[in-house]
């Protein structure tokens, strides 16, 4: 949501707390919250109806979980100066965040009935008309926050969103194409769209909209590596770090919920195939769970280890996985030097759903055979390539890799790893399909 611009009191002279309050304001926008209301509450000792510092401190009680105190702040600065449209603003931010989704509505109104050409406004109201699931009329509020500013990013990704909802795909990819006149760099548009259009089984057109997002930002790994994928041109040997850590930064908040809805297997039948390799009951095996993502391998290893470290290259993942309190060490790192790093360390490496992001596996295999002990073993999963597919692996549009089993198994035997056992599987649904997988279990 939106907050208003600031409304400050015109100065009365030096014994004005106007300044006090400046520095308040200050603190609070640099999330320095205690020290903000210290000094909020210093302005309200001198002036105890000071309209600005009543209503900026409801604003940081209502973010601090003490909606009732906060709410009552703010409707007495609204009392004090009830034509300040950016009092109604945010007063309608609090209430929509407490759940008071009618009354959020009628402070979103009332400012736009002070001033309609406000197109943060707008588009907090229909955020608001969204949640009263009024679909129709979120619809016209995020239009009007666009009809007065034509690049307010956020309208364009509400309106997109409730058109999605709605199964409206040609409005989506419309409302989306018009953004890109207005919003030439908003990146945020080219990957909602270049999805939508993968998503639609329409690989084309989500190269055409990659190729745009390139030509906006050379730089970018993420339309680089997904140009290559959904072209099949200049492919590289595996994913780039910066892409990776981009990708899965952005997913982490939602990556269980995501999989969970896809029938996501891979944990449990990757952890099903180490127990036939490894000894579970002695809980002493030093254990690399590399790619760990949000640790969900990490509850069903740790009653094996004696110690447990998970690796991968995004910290946001990491966070979610330092939150299930079952690693002994999370590590930010690119998992083939890390683990060149560590020779003759583990008893057993785990690595589920991460090699689908490596073309070639030389690296990965031999980097992981030097990191195993004497008798450790190495168990991993594949995306699977088409049975009439005769390239070692393939990058598809979906950004993943697919291997060849013979592949797979070439490239272990000149790592030095033997094949103990290889598992066809199904890892996840896609696409209303399956997606085929294969679990190897290795070792030296």
């Amino acid at each position: 949501m939106n907050n208003d611009a600031e409304r400050t009191t015109p100065s009365a002279g030096a014994a004005d707390p106007n300044a006090t309050l400046r520095g308040a304001m200050d603190l609070h926008r640099r999330r320095s919250f205690d020290a903000a209301e210290r000094l909020y509450r210093e302005v309200l000792d001198a002036a105890p109806e000071h309209p600005d510092a009543l209503h900026w401190l409801g604003v940081l009680l209502c973010g601090s979980d003490r909606q009732v105190q906060g709410r009552a702040l703010i409707e007495r600065s609204i009392a004090l100066v009830p034509d300040f449209p950016g009092f109604h603003n945010n007063y309608g931010n609090a209430l929509l965040a407490s759940g008071a989704i009618a009354d959020a509505e009628r402070a979103y109104r009332r400012c736009l009935d002070l001033d309609r050409r406000q197109p943060a406004v707008w588009c907090n109201l229909g955020i608001c008309l969204r949640k009263a699931r009024r679909p129709v009329e979120a619809v016209h509020a995020f239009e009007q926050a666009l009809s007065v500013d034509a690049g307010q990013g956020d309208s364009y990704r509400g309106l997109v969103d409730i058109l999605e909802a709605q199964d409206k795909f040609q409005e989506v990819a419309s409302a989306y194409e018009e953004s890109f006149a207005a919003l030439p760099h908003h990146e945020p548009a080219f990957a909602q769209l270049a999805r939508l259009y993968y998503l639609a089984g329409r690989a084309g057109d989500a190269a055409r909209i990659y190729r745009r997002w390139l030509e906006a930002n050379p730089e970018h790994p993420v339309p680089r590596h997904m140009l290559a994928a959904c072209t099949g041109e200049a492919v590289p040997a595996r994913t780039a770090d910066d892409m990776v850590r981009l990708t899965f930064d952005g997913f982490a908040d939602s990556f269980d919920q995501v999989l969970g809805a896809l029938g996501y297997k891979t944990p449990q039948l990757i952890c099903e195939q180490a127990s036939k390799r490894v000894d579970t009951e002695g809980g002493a095996l030093a254990v690399a769970d590399i790619g760990c993502g949000t640790g969900l391998c990490g509850p069903l290893l740790r009653p094996w280890a004696g110690s447990l470290i998970g690796v991968d290259l995004s910290p946001r993942m990491l966070d979610k996985a330092r939150r299930r309190g079952v690693y002994d060490q999370l590590v930010e790192a690119e998992l083939v030097g890390w683990l060149r790093g560590r020779p003759g360390l583990f008893d057993l490496i785990l690595c589920a759903d991460t090699l689908c992001y490596f073309g070639r596996l030389d690296e990965v295999f031999a980097a992981s055979r030097a990191a195993l002990q004497s008798g450790g073993v190495f168990v991993f999963s594949v995306e699977s390539a088409a049975a009439d597919d005769v390239a070692e692996y393939r990058l598809h549009p979906s950004g993943r890799y697919a291997h060849r089993s013979a592949f797979v198994e070439a490239q272990l035997a000149a790592a030095g790893l033997k094949l103990l056992e290889r598992r066809d599987v199904t890892l996840r649904q896609e696409l209303g399909k399956p997606v085929a997988g294969c679990l190897f279990s290795t070792g030296i």
